[in-house]
């Protein structure tokens, strides 16, 4: 699900756009993730970066987004959060951000319709325009 992670990063960035990665796994489970996509640096790719090590909220707490939102000097209204579980999405409705699902087998589309979320099922779908 996350083939085309590096190539649509690349496009959000030409758009002038800002990137953050938030997860709730350590910086180590990080690096072996990473390692199953296209994506050569993390830093090359995101703004900022918080792992669980970073801070003490875990999502679905939406307080996970407040070192973000702060250091990236963005509103929640601002943000539209690409995440591929349900608590991803729980947690952005809680933060008043806009959530998209990838369907990567952390949850289906069955699973975030249930709950109001759009999704898709690879990063190959995101249709990305410029506003």
């Amino acid at each position: 699900p996350f083939e085309f992670a590096s190539s649509q990063l690349r496009k959000i960035k030409a758009l002038g756009k800002k990137t953050a990665l938030i997860t709730n796994s350590t910086s180590e489970l990080l690096e072996i993730d990473v390692k199953t996509t296209d994506i050569s640096s993390l830093e090359d790719c995101f703004d900022f970066i918080q792992t669980s090590d970073d801070y003490w909220h875990k999502k679905p707490d939406p307080r996970v987004f407040e070192p973000m939102l702060e250091t990236l000097n963005v509103e929640p209204s601002q943000v539209a959060y690409i995440g591929d579980e349900v608590k991803d999405a729980i947690a952005t409705k809680r933060a008043g951000m806009r959530f998209i699902g990838v369907e990567s087998g952390m949850a289906t589309a069955a699973e975030f319709a249930s709950i109001g979320a759009f999704s898709i099922r690879s990063l190959g779908e995101l249709a990305l325009k410029p506003h």
